[in-house]
């Protein structure tokens, strides 16, 4: 039995997702940006989702979100399976597109966390030697785009049918998180572009002291899509559930969580022994969503 995740309503996630074998399946192109985008804005419109940050690299992608309604597997499901069926196409492809254990939300719990998640988000293009300021990436990205704005995005024209049950405009707006719902948008859009440039500052001057150089925005476009770095992955790394900045909540957090897993497993012990009126924990996701299962309400 794999671990349980619970699902919450409300909760902001930092959520990124790496393309089989770390190929360049989302290298940056006209028709993978207007993809992406597309399947983004129709995927959260759908299933209630507030984007506060999103930024595509050649072969992953980083989003910070809020589900407001406990719809993230839902979301994500419609989003990763729209975005590879249409690359698949757009590529002559028919194998995975997405690698499959790359998938993993961590909890955001601090207004701290949520400014350091997006930020680490939107600094990938620099942290990966590609360009010397995200501004410069051509992939996908949220840099530059204040909160509160809006981008309107057309059907592709590849792929989607022209009446299919798609729309042929859908809306992006980038919202600020909940956690920073006290500051005014000014602000908020001032604290992320300080934080910004001080991690590029930090990454160019680790890349520098490295002997590293930058391999400049137009890099990509002498590789294929079925590429992959040469560096090798990294392997067997810590895979925390939750990214909070004051300790004490964060073990009150991982003691919620443990608390959920106990009491999940026993209520799907008394499941498999044909015990339909048992009560699962709340945030229970699959069973209650598939199967119909009890839950108890949030607290």
């Amino acid at each position: 039995m794999t671990r349980p995740r619970q699902i919450l309503e409300g909760t902001t996630y930092a959520v990124s997702r790496r393309c089989s074998e770390r190929r360049f399946f989302l290298k940056p192109s006209y028709i993978v940006n207007q993809i992406f985008l597309y399947c983004l804005a129709c995927a959260a419109k759908k299933y209630d989702i507030l984007i506060h940050a999103f930024e595509v690299m050649a072969n992953h992608y980083h989003l910070v979100l809020t589900d407001t309604k406990g719809n993230l597997p839902l979301f994500m499901q419609w989003l990763d399976s729209n975005i590879a069926r249409a690359l698949n196409a757009h590529y002559g492809r028919w194998e995975h597109f997405w690698d499959p254990g790359s998938y993993d939300p961590l909890i955001l719990e601090t207004p701290e966390t949520v400014a350091n998640k997006i930020v680490y988000g939107l600094a990938n293009p620099v942290a990966a030697g590609l360009v010397k300021r995200s501004r410069q990436w051509s992939g996908v990205s949220s840099v530059g785009l204040g909160f509160g704005a809006t981008m309107d995005i057309r059907r592709p024209e590849h792929f989607f049918r022209e009446n299919g049950p798609l729309p042929d405009e859908v809306t992006l707006t980038l919202s600020p998180p909940p956690e920073l719902a006290h500051l005014g948008h000014p602000e908020l859009d001032a604290l992320i572009a300080k934080k910004l440039f001080e991690e590029e500052d930090r990454l160019r001057e680790e890349l520098r002291s490295a002997g590293l150089t930058f391999a400049g925005k137009n890099a990509m476009r002498k590789l294929r899509h079925s590429d992959s770095p040469r560096t090798r992955a990294p392997r067997r790394q810590l895979n925390p559930r939750v990214a909070c900045s004051d300790p004490e909540r964060r073990v009150l957090i991982l003691a919620r969580l443990k608390t959920f897993e106990a009491e999940y497993r026993e209520c799907y012990r008394q499941w498999r022994q044909g015990a339909r009126d048992v009560i699962f924990p709340s945030g229970t996701y699959q069973l209650r969503v598939v199967h119909g299962a009890a839950c108890r309400a949030p607290p």
